[in-house]
């Protein structure tokens, strides 16, 4: 009878666990994530440089995290795979390039850098790249959602070749198979060096745009905590380690 009539303690620990729960920190700073699209230059995998990344944007990335406190890693993926898991969040950063096909999907509140989109051609070649008309109808190379591939195709090239990887449009300048490769100009000389060709055999045409990139973000990350992030990158830019990180990679500002 004794035993019958003690009380059950199942609500006591169903309580005990609520009142865990509610006075527990915030989950926040945990669920935030980062992804990097894989371009030469910008955002590439290497084990030994911190946070496993190399590429300017990637490390400035990586050393705003360490500043805010973030302990995730950042994860590459190819570029167009990257920009579809920040459109479906939810928290999640990425270094991007911003432009009108993308702006109205995510947060623009720190820009890292500029850069040029630019129509390059091999040296000795004939064909003109003056302007975007003059090969108009000609195959020209193209990173699949990068960018300056969006870029192109807004400016009219009818005959636009997209490959998953930047560096494959240098070995198609390289033997022919395209005539021209548009492209970020930092990436495009990083992707030219990864294949073993000079960037001296590249000539520069017509710039199509002047592009900015950002660290984007998806629409639910709170602006208290880009302000963080904003707030670390000023602190580089002010103790010099943005500009010897830009130094490192041999970056060059747009002119």
């Amino acid at each position: 009878m004794a035993a019958s009539c003690r009380p059950s303690r199942r609500p006591f620990r169903c309580l005990i666990l609520l009142l865990a729960l509610c006075l527990a920190p915030s989950a926040r700073a945990e669920v935030l994530r980062i992804v990097a699209g894989m371009i030469p230059g910008f955002c590439e995998a290497k084990s030994s440089v911190a946070a496993g990344v190399s590429g300017v944007s990637c490390v400035l990335v990586a050393e705003m995290a360490r500043r805010v406190g973030y302990k995730g890693p950042i994860d590459l993926m190819p570029q167009a795979r990257s920009i579809e898991t920040a459109r479906a969040g939810p928290m999640v950063l990425l270094p991007l390039g911003r432009n009108d096909s993308r702006e109205a999907f995510f947060q623009w509140h720190i820009k890292l850098l500029e850069d040029d989109v630019v129509l390059v051609a091999r040296q000795h070649s004939s064909v003109d790249i003056s302007a975007v008309g003059k090969v108009r109808e000609q195959p020209v190379g193209g990173l699949r959602g990068g960018m300056a591939f969006d870029i192109a195709e807004s400016e009219g090239l009818h005959r636009l070749e997209a490959v998953a990887e930047e560096r494959l449009n240098a070995r198609k300048l390289a033997v022919g198979r395209i005539v021209a490769w548009v492209g970020v100009w930092n990436s495009i000389k990083r992707a030219q060096a990864s294949e073993n060709l000079p960037v001296t055999d590249l000539r520069r045409g017509v710039v199509l745009r002047r592009v900015e990139i950002h660290l984007a973000a998806s629409p639910d990350v709170p602006l208290s905590d880009l302000a963080r992030w904003r707030a670390a990158l000023e602190s580089m830019k002010a103790d010099g380690t943005y500009r010897r990180i830009l130094a490192d990679y041999d970056y060059e500002q747009p002119r």
